[in-house]
C-alpha cells in the first residue's frame, strides 16, 4: 500500500469518527432537549420540512436552534429565525431577517432594497434541486459583510416586485432564501413578525442526507 492510499484511508477513517461524534453529540442534545433542560442550555434540534430556505437548509435536514438567543435582545439582520406564525401560534416558520424595526424594505426585479440602498447580489452557478428544477443562484451580501446564498426560479415572479414596506416598532421583515418558494413577510398571512413571536435562532446543520453539509453554519 503506497503513501497516497494510506492517506486516503486515514482521511476516510477520520471522517467516519467526525460524523460519529456529530451524531452522538446531536443525540445527546436531543435527549437533553426532550427532558426540557433546553431552558438552561438553550439548545434544541429541529427537522426541516420545507424548501423555503434552500440551498442553505434542505428538506430532511436536522438542525440546532438556540432558544435563548433573543432573551435579552432582538435578532440581527441576516439571522435565520424560528417564529410562531402571526395569527396561528401553533405553526412555526423559519425565515431570514431582512428588515429591522423602522426599516423601509422594497423588492425590485428580485433585488432587495433596504432604506433605499440596493443589497449586493453576485451571480453564482445555477442550482438544481432534487426534482430537477434549475434555479438562478446568487450570493446576497449586507453592508456589514454578512452573506448567504439565495435562489430565484422565476424572472419577475409574483414576489420579485413589491410596494415599500415600513417595518413597525418591535417587528421584523423576514424572507426565505428560496425566494420564489417561500411564504414570508411579502405575504399577508405572515406579514411583519412581532418580536414576541420569535422562539429561536438557527445554529448549524446537525444531519443531512448529503454528509458534506453536516456542520454547515446557518447564521
Amino acid at each position: 500500500m503506497d503513501e497516497q492510499q494510506k492517506h486516503a484511508l486515514s482521511s476516510k477513517s477520520n471522517r467516519r469518527w467526525w460524523l460519529m461524534f456529530l451524531l452522538l453529540a446531536g443525540a445527546a442534545v436531543l435527549v437533553v432537549g426532550t427532558l426540557g433542560v433546553d431552558a438552561v442550555i438553550g439548545t434544541r434540534i429541529k427537522s426541516n420540512p420545507s424548501a423555503s430556505n434552500a440551498p442553505n437548509l434542505l428538506v430532511g435536514d436536522y438542525f440546532t436552534v438556540n432558544t435563548r438567543a433573543y432573551k435579552n435582545h432582538g435578532p440581527l439582520r441576516g439571522d435565520l429565525v424560528v417564529f410562531k406564525l402571526p395569527g396561528d401560534a401553533n405553526v412555526e416558520f423559519l425565515e431570514r431577517v431582512i428588515g429591522l424595526p423602522g426599516d423601509k424594505i422594497q423588492i425590485k426585479g428580485g433585488v432587495v432594497f433596504i432604506n433605499g440602498d440596493e443589497i449586493s447580489r453576485i451571480r453564482l452557478e445555477d442550482y438544481q434541486d432534487g426534482r430537477g428544477e434549475v434555479f438562478k443562484q446568487y450570493s446576497e451580501r449586507f453592508p456589514d459583510g454578512r452573506a448567504y446564498a439565495t435562489l430565484d426560479l422565476e424572472i419577475d415572479g409574483p414576489g420579485d416586485n413589491s410596494p415599500e414596506y415600513v417595518v413597525p416598532d418591535r417587528h421584523y421583515f423576514v424572507m426565505g432564501d428560496n425566494r420564489d418558494r417561500s411564504l414570508d413577510s411579502r405575504n399577508q398571512r405572515v406579514g411583519y413578525v412581532p418580536r414576541k413571536n420569535l422562539t429561536a435562532r438557527a445554529g448549524f446543520v446537525l444531519y443531512a442526507r448529503d454528509f458534506s453539509r453536516i456542520g454547515l453554519t446557518l447564521n
